[in-house]
């Protein structure tokens, strides 16, 4: 089974922000703990680990497959799924007012969203004081053995017959690459933004009580700016406040990143989940007619053959035996970014 999982620490990130973070600028923003709502949910792995921190849970996904599978917590109240999207809150049935979210969370989703839409959505919804926070990570990479990652990068971006590079659906793949760099805030940063109003010595401090609370410190980015061609927007980003607003992602000088140990086998299943390779062999039909069901069968389809390769570099650095057996490490740089709703 290739299952991922974020690590412990993005959760207490997300939490220690939503319940302490108190930033010294702006007052008090502790949130509450009565309603999550997970957009994107997929099965409901994000929501059924943060669920027992709340009161009411409700994950929303445009698949009903996925919806479905409705993940439940071991402990505390059930989840609520329902088919929905980011971009229509109200046809949902999410609460406003009262009834409003405390804490929204979107993992590996949010790339894909309308975001001239969605923040609408989310200032409607999100209670004074609540917290969004979007996760995700890019593009596989091995870290105790990081000169063989140009391999994966050849496979996932070379056109065929080799890679599958022109099969991925844009612009949502170029922007989890991109580690949701192209992802706007509903207001431009004060800390993370680097024309900031804050002097330097200000947005140090700032970072500084960020990293005491949640534990990493926040990076500067050229921030996107949010548009918009409508007037949905005009007002939206009074109610958001902007010495909230952090991304905290992985860098080279500071990884923050998902890892897993996997045999072959598992990377080898993985690959074949990717979205980019249905659409390979839905266009090459006859390439999926080589699948040998042999991890790394320099005959067999485009995963099998990319396999093999792989199988050969990670024999040479002694990870796995002439068999394939063994494990290797993975790992996916990951990003959180979040803000809060004004009081």
């Amino acid at each position: 089974m290739s299952y991922r999982s974020y690590p412990q620490e993005v959760y207490d990130i997300i939490l220690a922000y939503h319940f302490d973070f108190p930033p010294s600028r702006s007052g008090p923003y502790k949130g509450s703990n009565t309603r999550l709502l997970d957009l994107g949910c997929g099965p409901g792995f994000v929501a059924s680990t943060l669920a027992p921190h709340f009161k009411h849970t409700l994950g929303l996904d445009p698949s009903k497959k996925m919806v479905d599978v409705g993940l439940q917590p071991v402990r505390g109240e059930k989840i609520e799924y329902r088919v929905g999207n980011a971009e229509d809150l109200d046809s949902a049935g999410v609460g406003v007012g009262d009834q409003g979210v405390d804490l929204v969370v979107a993992g590996q989703a949010a790339h894909w969203f309308d975001h001239s839409k969605v923040w609408p959505q989310l200032t409607k919804h999100v209670r004074p004081g609540g917290t969004v926070a979007y996760l995700g990570y890019a593009e596989l990479l091995f870290p105790s053995r990081p000169h063989l990652t140009h391999l994966f990068t050849s496979f996932s971006s070379s056109p065929p017959p080799d890679g599958i590079g022109p099969y991925w659906s844009q612009p949502g793949r170029g922007i989890v690459e991109g580690l949701l760099d192209r992802v706007p805030f509903p207001v431009m940063p004060t800390l993370t933004l680097r024309q900031s109003s804050l002097t330097g010595g200000e947005r140090e401090r700032e970072a500084d009580e960020m990293e005491r609370i949640v534990g990493r410190r926040p990076v500067s980015i050229d921030e996107p700016k949010l548009e918009s061609s409508s007037d949905t927007l005009k007002g939206y980003e009074k109610q958001w406040a902007a010495g909230t607003a952090i991304r905290i992602r992985h860098t080279p000088s500071s990884p923050f990143l998902m890892r897993q140990h996997w045999t072959l086998a598992q990377l080898d299943a993985y690959l074949r989940t990717f979205s980019a390779t249905h659409e390979y062999w839905r266009v090459n039909p006859q390439d999926q007619a080589k699948t040998k069901g042999k991890v790394g069968d320099v005959e067999g389809d485009v995963v099998d053959r990319f396999m093999a390769v792989i199988k050969e570099a990670f024999e040479k650095e002694g990870a796995v035996d002439k068999d394939g057996n063994g494990s290797i490490d993975v790992a996916w740089p990951l990003v959180l970014m979040m803000i809060k709703k004004n009081l």
